[in-house]
């Protein structure tokens, strides 16, 4: 556990952000005492096995302002025998997968053709254990009707409850998304359906400015999302495979700045690897074209399960490790889009070990 006191410099009590190499994660705190001008806190946080670099930045209350990056105070902790000795209940990695994938959007101007069998394909491959990168899955899927915020967070918060530093997670959102003032948005199924007066305004030159309303509303935000996600110990992989609204006009290079914001802001704030691959709206509404390798997927999803399915093993070791799989895709979607005269790459955000193992494969000879 760590106790730290905070001094008001003039910016109002906020909170102290920590982050176990690199990813911002919570623990279980305490306020010991506090008034207007200072706070003490203990906070108990796991520990990984094998490295911990903790660091402590602070925010202002309106979290308007964070310390510099220079300013952390900054700890290396060692966890103890009791804490690394081999548990046979709990001992051996676990990953941790939540799928997520709406098609069937209540608002039926919002439909895609392929975000939930996106979705689907995903947690199946890998529900099944890859020892020795890991020895058991449990699987959340959540699609269409069921893809509800507050299942969603509850999925989440499943994870956050059991999953330990050395586990894995993987978050998998497919359907619509939206950064709107800064912040990542997801549609859940019921978007936008609590304000029809809205939704008939959206045309024209207003459409950008109501759809991102509808987001602020009925959108899963970072504010409810980022805290869950905080919690979840261990490494974590979020894959946002996104339409943004429904703006079919939008240029490539628009959705492309889009995608490439989302991504660094989110992988930023949470300090956890993000791949986002920016949906192409109009082909997906009208199913793929022949030549994209997949059947009822997004181009995007077609070359991650690609990627999870051995084409990520570069060094044919038989592992794939998050480096590896944003490589692969990187070039794989770059190569298709070529060929199918579309502009469409991910974006993707590291922060430390980029060479945590994802899944275990039949090594290539």
């Amino acid at each position: 556990f760590a106790r730290y006191r905070l001094l008001d410099r003039g910016g109002g009590l906020g909170r102290v952000i920590i982050r176990r190499n690199g990813a911002a994660i919570e623990g279980v705190r305490t306020v010991d005492s506090a008034d207007p001008k200072q706070r003490t806190e203990t906070v108990v946080l796991p520990l990984d096995p094998v490295r911990n670099e903790i660091r402590f930045a602070t925010e202002s209350q309106t979290a308007a302002i964070q310390s510099r990056g220079d300013d952390d105070l900054i700890v290396e902790a060692k966890s103890s025998a009791a804490d690394t000795a081999p548990d046979p209940v709990t001992a051996g990695v676990q990953l941790f997968v939540v799928a997520i994938g709406v098609s069937e959007y209540q608002q039926a101007e919002f439909r895609l053709a392929n975000a939930a069998n996106d979705a689907r394909a995903v947690a199946e491959l890998l529900r099944q254990p890859t020892p020795p990168v890991y020895e058991r899955a449990e699987v959340e899927l959540l699609l269409d009707r069921d893809a509800t915020i507050p299942n969603i967070t509850a999925a989440l918060r499943k994870v956050a409850a059991k999953s330990r530093p050395q586990d894995i997670a993987v978050i998998f959102l497919s359907g619509h998304g939206e950064a709107v003032d800064g912040k990542y948005f997801f549609a859940p199924v019921d978007f936008a359906t609590r304000h029809p007066e809205l939704l008939a305004k959206a045309n024209g030159a207003s459409e950008h400015e109501i759809l991102d309303e509808l987001f602020r509303q009925d959108g899963l935000g970072e504010a409810e999302l980022l805290p869950i996600v905080e919690k979840i110990q261990g490494a974590l992989l979020l894959v946002l495979d996104t339409c943004f609204s429904g703006t079919l006009t939008d240029s490539p290079v628009e959705w492309k700045a889009r995608n490439e914001v989302v991504t660094y802001t989110v992988g930023r704030k949470t300090g956890r690897f993000i791949l986002a691959g920016a949906r192409n709206l109009a082909l997906d509404s009208n199913g793929e074209k022949e030549g994209t390798a997949g059947k009822d997927h997004g181009l995007f999803t077609t070359t991650l399960l690609e990627g999870l399915d051995g084409g990520a093993d570069l060094e044919h070791k038989g592992r794939i490790n998050v480096l590896y799989l944003m490589t692969f895709t990187d070039n794989r979607m770059r190569e298709e889009s070529r060929k199918l005269n579309l502009d469409q790459e991910p974006a993707y955000y590291f922060n430390g070990n980029k060479f945590v193992e994802i899944r275990a494969v039949a090594a290539k000879h």
